[in-house]
């Protein structure tokens, strides 16, 4: 024991938390540059949530080689809030007629071709002051920093998984049904690889998607900022922590068991570790995930 439980492992564990705590603060000056530039402040978008969006990433993925997985994860969470809070989450004829516009131009975006010159020719009520400008451009960035790491061209892959967001978004408003599996699809594209069309369509990705969406659907709902009484848990609801806390069982027990199936063990995990920050949310107040951050990501340790 005293070999490792002695002062030279703790000072070289000290020195390797503020190395990977000073980098993870250049990050997020990379972000906050990126949330000035696309003026998400004016779209709606509180740097207080920006902030939480990029300590959740870089709590789950902290690992200084993968920079690229932390920053996509913080940019997709945050863009997220900012189209949900832009259009409002009233389901109101008008509010899903504005959401059925936005995911239209979308979706006319890439597939006439126009990426950084898209205003030409898009509907001016959905362009001209909304958050689109900046979906798009984020997308092209993360395309083109992933093309240069790895060689492939991840464009098509993430206007899928951002299509499948925005169509189950249109619907009625709820921004959570399809956010988890859009930050897997878009850590795994920007991180690693593309992954096989095939590997999406096998029945273990499909169980693993399904059961995820389900369970930070759920969480995302009772997070305690979203609402909730002073003092109240954010998990009040007996019957639905019951069921939240059943499908966490059978997500660790898919992930964790070894199958011969064509799912990588690297997306599996991935699966988990979002889940988890979404159950970290909706466990914590405001008040301790802001203690949190303060600790984790500006209290240098001495």
């Amino acid at each position: 024991m005293p070999n490792v439980s002695n002062n030279i492992y703790l000072e070289l564990a000290i020195l390797d938390y503020n190395n990977c705590q000073a980098l993870h603060r250049l990050e997020w000056e990379i972000i906050r540059r990126w949330y000035r530039e696309h003026n998400l402040r004016e779209l709606g978008l509180r740097q207080r949530s920006l902030l939480r969006a990029y300590f959740l990433a870089a709590a789950s993925v902290f690992e200084p080689e993968r920079q690229r997985e932390r920053l996509a994860w913080a940019k997709t969470t945050a863009l997220i809030e900012t189209i949900a809070s832009y259009f409002g989450e009233e389901e109101s004829s008008l509010s899903h007629e504005q959401r059925t516009l936005f995911t239209l131009e979308f979706h006319r975006c890439f597939t006439s071709h126009v990426y950084l010159n898209h205003q030409s020719g898009l509907d001016p009520t959905v362009t001209r002051q909304g958050p689109m400008n900046s979906l798009v451009a984020t997308i092209e960035q993360l395309s083109l920093e992933a093309f240069m790491a790895h060689g492939t061209d991840i464009r098509h892959q993430l206007c899928k998984a951002w299509t499948k967001w925005l169509m189950a978004w249109e619907e009625d408003g709820d921004r959570y049904w399809w956010e988890a599996a859009l930050v897997v699809r878009t850590v795994e594209l920007c991180g690693r690889s593309c992954g096989a069309e095939e590997t999406l369509r096998h029945p273990e990705y499909q169980r693993l998607l399904g059961i995820t969406n389900r369970v930070c659907h759920r969480l995302g709902h009772l997070q305690p900022q979203k609402g909730q009484h002073k003092g109240k848990h954010s998990m009040a609801n007996a019957d639905i922590r019951k069921v939240v806390e059943s499908d966490m069982h059978e997500l660790v027990e898919l992930v964790l068991k070894h199958t011969s199936g064509d799912v990588d063990r690297g997306t599996k995990q991935m699966f988990l570790t979002v889940a988890k920050s979404f159950y970290y949310v909706a466990c914590c107040t405001s008040k301790a995930v802001n203690a949190h951050i303060a600790k984790v990501l500006f209290h240098k340790v001495r």
